[in-house]
């Protein structure tokens, strides 16, 4: 048989091998979640006869485009499929294996884009990448248990994904007792949630969390205010029957509620929720009781998360009084400190690296940065080894490191259209992307992050709060930005909604 012939438990797949690469796509982790499926817990793959073709990405997800975000055409509700990618020369022993969860908000995304092709990071760690589909906006996420549906279908889906590759990876040459899981925004906070995950144990041995939104889920009563929102947009036939409704119209009513409350106090509007079925206890309170200290974390963000956003709005610069403004909408005394730790008097001096405008980093902590602390904090108070990042660099246009530019950097996909004006061309862009991808590979391997010819880097704890500052001249710190982050001590979820 072909090496490019590989035998899953559900049927043989052909794969293509390009120069020093082999590539299985569109693979079946699921049965196709249409008809009588719709709206229920993904099903094991329906199992074929013959080789299936998989040189090819198969469909993503039903969605709208936002932003920066290309789609490529088709798009359908039999989404639930995976890719594979491996270095093509055999190996003696098997190889590490990474899983890759992409972002957009719950709402866009999907394996298939070109920010996340592997090829760079399988090349230069000697593993092996897994992306996959899954499903996004009211198919996915909205909580429909009002109308018998199933809930966190999204979440559902990437249990059934990792299954896949537990059962599956080793014929690929994937070691399924080494694999990481890895997200990046959306991505990220998926991650976290299945970190204290039951039904996910076991099933991935290390984490890998970028830039993540908040690590709880949302609680009952957050879940039904979106959901309420959501059926306003519909009409009244739709509402009825959610389960036979067009997926064109769902989508379409996804996003003007995605665009009222991602930058609103309440803040990005979907997400995991606690059901009672498959998520019970908040990820936080899971974590600090230990349900991932086997479990080592990286964990980071950039620096200048919400530029991008802030300065399509013309405040990318805003300082003192937008900064009281926003407080405003926060609880006493959280405001007044909030108010005093994020002023212009409060950033003069030494602070290494430099903070943002006094708004941006108000709006970068909540929404981003605290994220990423809190996993830290949880899986410190249980002893799991955990290591901490600030990624800083410079874009071409001079906007700091906005959310998203570590996915290129990492993936090594800089050449791609509409990156090469974002991080800019040159040796720093092939040094910064390097650096990651030899500190990532090496997290994969071991579970530390520290490899031979490199600056040390810390794990976190509580009483030092070592973050290692990802640069072109990289150092590691001890609690940078401490001031702004102790504003929120005591805040469990600083991105949480404030519904009044």
């Amino acid at each position: 048989m072909s090496d490019l012939i590989v035998q899953t438990r559900a049927g043989a797949v052909r794969g293509k091998q390009v120069r020093d690469l082999r590539f299985w796509a569109s693979i079946p982790f699921a049965a196709p979640p249409v008809g009588d499926l719709r709206l229920r817990a993904p099903q094991p793959p329906i199992p074929w006869s013959g080789t299936r073709d998989a040189t090819s990405y198969g469909p993503q997800a039903p969605q709208k485009a936002m932003g920066p975000v290309r789609l490529t055409p088709p798009m359908s509700e039999d989404c639930l499929t995976l890719n594979v990618t491996a270095p093509a020369l055999p190996s003696a022993s098997l190889r590490p294996v990474m899983v890759w969860i992409h972002g957009g908000g719950y709402t866009i995304g999907t394996s298939r884009q070109t920010f996340f092709r592997g090829d760079s990071l399988v090349r230069r760690g000697e593993l092996l990448m897994v992306s996959f589909n899954y499903r996004l906006g009211a198919l996915g996420y909205f909580d429909f248990s009002a109308w018998g549906a199933d809930t966190n279908l999204g979440l559902r889906d990437q249990v059934a994904a990792l299954a896949w590759v537990r059962d599956n990876i080793e014929a690929f040459g994937g070691d399924p007792s080494c694999v990481t899981l890895a997200g990046q925004s959306a991505g990220g906070k998926i991650v976290t949630t299945l970190l204290g995950m039951p039904r996910a144990r076991g099933l991935f041995h290390r984490a890998v969390i970028q830039s993540p939104g908040t690590p709880n889920p949302f609680e009952t009563r957050e879940a039904q205010v979106v959901t309420e929102a959501f059926l306003e947009q519909l009409n009244p036939a739709t509402r009825k029957d959610i389960a036979t409704a067009a997926a064109a119209e769902l989508v379409a009513a996804v996003r003007p509620v995605v665009q009222a409350m991602t930058m609103s106090p309440f803040g990005a509007p979907l997400g995991p929720v606690l059901d009672g079925a498959v998520l019970s206890v908040a990820t936080l309170d899971c974590l600090r009781a230990g349900a991932s200290k086997d479990v080592p974390v990286l964990t980071g963000t950039t620096t200048h998360e919400l530029h991008l956003m802030l300065k399509a709005l013309g405040m990318e610069a805003a300082g003192d009084e937008a900064v009281m403004g926003f407080a405003q909408l926060l609880p006493a005394p959280l405001s007044d400190l909030v108010t005093r730790a994020y002023s212009n008097a409060a950033m003069t001096g030494n602070a290494h690296p430099a903070p943002p405008a006094p708004l941006e980093f108000l709006m970068n902590d909540r929404m981003v940065r605290m994220n990423s602390v809190r996993v830290l904090e949880a899986q410190a108070s249980a002893d799991a080894p955990s290591f901490s990042y600030l990624l800083q660099y410079e874009t071409a246009d001079g906007d700091g490191a906005p959310h998203c530019i570590d996915t290129p950097l990492l993936f090594g996909t800089t050449s791609v259209p509409d990156v090469p004006a974002l991080v800019g061309e040159g040796d720093s862009v092939d040094a910064m992307g390097q650096a990651m991808r030899h500190r990532w590979a090496a997290f994969m391997r071991t579970g530390d992050p520290n490899a031979p010819g490199l600056p040390f880097w810390p794990q976190y704890t509580r009483d030092r709060r070592a973050t290692y500052l990802l640069a072109l001249e990289p150092a590691a710190l001890e609690d940078p930005w401490g001031a702004q982050r102790a504003a929120w001590d005591g805040v469990d979820v600083p991105g949480a909604p404030v519904l009044g």
